[in-house]
């Protein structure tokens, strides 16, 4: 299992305050020493635009997804992100 050091959480969080500027704001947290959570807090992007609600294709029985304000994001399914799966 990889190790995360302080500093590595503290690059990330550096570059994606470069990287979107005042366009969002983040969240960078390590958990249990080997993996990252990234969230976004705030920011210009309207995420409500209804580009994220799409079919659950994962799931037989799931009639849809209807985005509510929270997304957990599964970087092997980018399609499932409308015009933002570039961001995610």
């Amino acid at each position: 299992m990889a190790y995360i050091s302080t500093d590595e959480v503290k690059a990330v969080r550096v570059a994606l305050k470069e990287r979107f500027k005042n366009k969002l704001k983040f969240s960078v947290r390590r958990e249990h020493y080997s993996s990252l959570n990234v969230s976004i807090i705030s920011g210009e992007i309207n995420f409500f635009d209804g580009s994220l609600d799409h079919e659950d294709r994962h799931h037989p029985d799931a009639i849809g997804h209807v985005f509510d304000g929270h997304e957990q994001i599964n970087e092997y399914y980018p399609e499932n992100y409308g015009k933002h799966k570039a961001l995610f």
